[in-house]
């Protein structure tokens, strides 16, 4: 999820988002210390590795797992997760909401990246992508595929 590459202003769109949910476990805003407490290192384990292979679009099936952010849902996708999280926890007028929503709309910088390269990966596109990614930086903005 964090991207240091891209720009300090996505990055701390990120780690707004991040601490905003360590806040609410902290505070057990959702869900008590001794339910979080409950969840085995090999439980949790088990659904970073679903995250690892699958991303964004990773099944969280575990009922208990999502209550420990506020969803009730049965199950739902990795991305809808960090979207709902996203929509609660920072207020829409916060400074950092438009990058949040170009990379929980967008996906992370290497998908990013790889989406504008679909088409052709020629050396003179490569070389394009990379100036903008460079200008991005530069100016603190974040690249759009």
């Amino acid at each position: 999820l964090l991207d240091v590459q891209e720009s300090p202003y996505a990055d701390l769109a990120i780690i707004q988002l991040v601490v905003a949910v360590l806040r609410e476990l902290v505070t057990e805003a959702q869900a008590s210390y001794a339910e979080q407490k409950k969840w085995s290192e090999t439980a949790l384990a088990g659904i970073l590795q679903t995250v690892l292979q699958e991303g964004r679009h990773a099944q969280l099936t575990n009922r208990r797992y999502l209550n420990l952010f506020g969803v009730a849902a049965e199950s739902m996708v990795v991305g809808e997760l960090w979207q709902h999280l996203a929509h609660r926890l920072v207020p829409a007028a916060h400074p950092f909401w438009p990058a949040l929503r170009v990379i929980l709309e967008e996906g992370p910088l290497a998908r990013r990246i790889s989406t504008a390269l679909a088409q052709d990966s020629g050396r003179d596109r490569l070389a394009a992508v990379y100036r903008q990614l460079c200008q991005c930086l530069q100016e603190g903005q974040l690249f759009h595929a």
